[in-house]
């Protein structure tokens, strides 16, 4: 409690609007920043200037670098966010004062899942697979159940988002969640998805 309260005390917190920047690639990674409410997307441009979407973060994950000179990649503002931002160091020394730097191991080491997960997404099996994948992957970190039995994503997400996320076109992605939809194993409306059958979507997935 005291380590949190202590990182309180060097947060600042701010709001964003849809399609801003919390930072860019190459910025120096001084801050990281913890999700309140809201949505962000990291976000890489490839040599061909289009975006590739490396994962989308929600409420109480975080964005930026925890150790690194610099931050590896754009986080964009995809809902209109809360977040607090707190300095890099103070967490560092924090998590020393505390004994508890296995934590920041333990963050590291989920990057790095997250970054694997993120590479067999786009290069692996076909794009219905691609976006099970991906669907999947969402469910599990910003899934509700509904009283329905269904998983409802807690975050808007584009058909184009969906695409640079499994390295598909905005057409590919909404011809497959069309089928998806079609096979009653999704249901969408306003860019908000409900997972209605899981397990065949699981199976997919080769999950």
């Amino acid at each position: 409690d005291a380590g949190v309260r202590a990182l309180a005390r060097q947060a600042s917190r701010r709001e964003y609007g849809r399609g801003a920047f919390l930072f860019h690639a190459g910025d120096p990674a001084t801050h990281v920043f913890l999700i309140e409410s809201g949505s962000v997307k990291l976000c890489c441009a490839g040599p061909d200037g289009d975006e590739s979407v490396i994962v989308i973060l929600g409420p109480s994950e975080i964005a930026g670098e925890l150790h690194a000179p610099a931050q590896s990649s754009d986080a964009r503002v995809l809902e209109r966010a809360a977040v607090m931002s707190i300095p890099t160091e103070h967490i560092r020394g924090c998590l020393e004062a505390m004994g508890a730097t296995h934590l920041l191991v333990e963050l590291l080491a989920e990057q790095l899942r997250r970054t694997t997960a993120t590479l067999h997404g786009i290069i692996g099996g076909d794009s219905q697979q691609r976006i099970a994948v991906r669907l999947c992957d969402l469910a599990d970190r910003h899934g509700r159940r509904t009283s329905t039995g269904a998983t409802r994503l807690g975050i808007r997400l584009t058909q184009q988002d969906l695409g640079r996320m499994t390295g598909s076109s905005r057409e590919t992605a909404n011809k497959v969640l069309a089928l998806f939809a079609r096979r009653g194993w999704i249901q969408t409306q306003n860019g908000r998805y409900a997972i209605t059958n899981e397990d065949a979507l699981r199976e997919l997935a080769g999950l």
